[in-house]
């Protein structure tokens, strides 16, 4: 483990150390020391007034200290939500970006239009009433039928129909346009094909082609949550509503949201630009190395939090890599990887994946990497995907348990790696 001194008190050198994180360029800062030896011994300069320390924020005492590594001192716990895919956060992405296109001058065309697009930006997750049945049939279901062409189109049509008849039944406004099906129908479509446009954009994926075909489509260059993207949508619809409170306080014109609305989501298109920019010069790097003498198979960058951060996976004949690359650098070191050997072929591994779970885990799975553990008992055989986690924690993984004639016990699937 190592210790990232910042060694300046200016608090504006403060906004720059962040910046350099964020960017993956703090390594080159003239005044960051990298400490390495454990235990560290903190002294003060002189005892002529105690230093206090804090730790987290919290008061622990003075100096001198001493800070040690304690191995496997700490548990997380995080809600399985989380993991999967932030949940109620990534369908707050998906609300506003159909308000953003609501706003972008659509909502005059049809009375409930920003109704209906809320509802069909949300529309294709009602596959997770799956998720109440298991997590292995979420993981079946998800981001299936109801994530094509297909199903958007009928969720379009449902949706137009729901919010035209229900529409119909209430007293018309006096002012603004009347509710119209052909433009609910065009709206409800908008909103449905957007939600799926930013499922592709991340590592998770859609099925495109369902009922043709099952074959998962992916971008890979956002996060399922990307809060600089949240952060883009906020202030786009967020700024002109306050401007617009601002001028009912002093008796001004109002102000409108076109303007904020066109730039939430030229700003997502932009940011989508240089997010494929920066993941095309990743999957360069990879592609261009060989990892322990062997070319590779197989690569793909998946997203972290800054638009120039990538983790790298990359498969070869005989073992999995995993490292971070930096959009930014020059090249990776591919010579130190977290290296994962693909395991021998046995007949408990082969039992194994011919389990229901472990057929629909390998059916998504992109680099999936399988470990057998034996026991007394039988078998364990634990399926994870790369793109999700790594060789000891994290991720998606599937639990396969044989006894010793190599029966079937259980099988499991996790979002977050821990068996349910």
């Amino acid at each position: 483990m190592k210790l990232f001194l910042f060694e300046s008190r200016s608090p504006w050198r403060y906004f720059s150390y962040s910046v350099a994180v964020a960017l993956r360029r703090h390594l080159r800062l003239p005044d960051l020391r990298i400490l390495e030896n454990w235990p560290l011994e903190c002294l003060p300069e002189s005892q002529a007034r105690p230093i206090h320390v804090e730790l987290d924020g919290e008061a622990a005492g003075v100096l001198p200290a001493v800070f040690e590594l304690v191995p496997d001192a700490l548990t997380l716990l995080l809600p399985e939500r989380l993991v999967r895919g932030c949940g109620a956060m990534e369908n707050l992405t998906h609300t506003l970006t159909g308000i953003a296109i609501s706003h972008t001058g659509l909502n005059r065309k049809t009375r409930f239009a920003t109704l209906a697009l809320i509802l069909a930006s949300n529309a294709p997750d009602v596959d997770i009433v799956m998720r109440f049945r298991s997590s292995a049939a979420y993981l079946e279901y998800h981001r299936g039928i109801t994530h094509s062409f297909v199903g958007a189109t009928g969720l379009a049509v449902i949706l137009a129909a729901l919010v035209y008849f229900a529409g119909r039944r209430l007293r018309p406004k006096t002012s603004g346009p009347p509710v119209n099906l052909k433009w609910l129908f065009f709206l409800c479509w908008i909103g449905v094909g957007g939600h799926l446009l930013l499922d592709y954009t991340n590592a998770y994926g859609i099925r495109l082609l369902l009922p043709f075909s099952a074959h998962w489509y992916a971008w890979d260059i956002m996060p399922i949550l990307d809060l600089i993207l949240w952060a883009l949508l906020v202030a786009g619809l967020g700024l002109p509503a306050l401007l617009r409170l601002v001028s009912e306080e002093v008796g001004a014109r109002k102000t409108g949201y076109r303007r904020g609305a066109v730039f939430a989501l030229a700003s997502m298109v932009l940011l989508w630009g240089l997010r494929d920019f920066s993941h095309r010069r990743a999957l360069a790097q990879l592609g261009s190395n060989n990892y322990d003498d062997e070319a590779p198979v197989r690569y793909g960058a998946f997203p972290q939090f800054s638009p120039f951060t990538w983790k790298g996976v990359v498969e070869t004949e005989s073992s999995f890599h995993i490292l971070e690359v930096n959009a930014l650098a020059s090249a990776i070191d591919a010579e130190h990887t977290e290296t994962l050997h693909k395991p021998e072929a046995s007949p408990a591994l082969d039992t194994a994946l011919k389990a229901h779970v472990a057929r629909v885990f390998t059916n998504f799975a992109r680099f999936p990497w399988s470990q057998v553990d034996e026991d007394q008992d039988g078998y364990e055989v634990h399926i994870r995907d790369l793109r999700f986690g790594n060789g000891s924690a994290g991720g998606f993984e599937a639990t396969i348990e044989l006894d010793r004639q190599l029966q079937l016990q259980s099988e499991s699937f996790s979002f977050t790696g821990r068996q349910r």
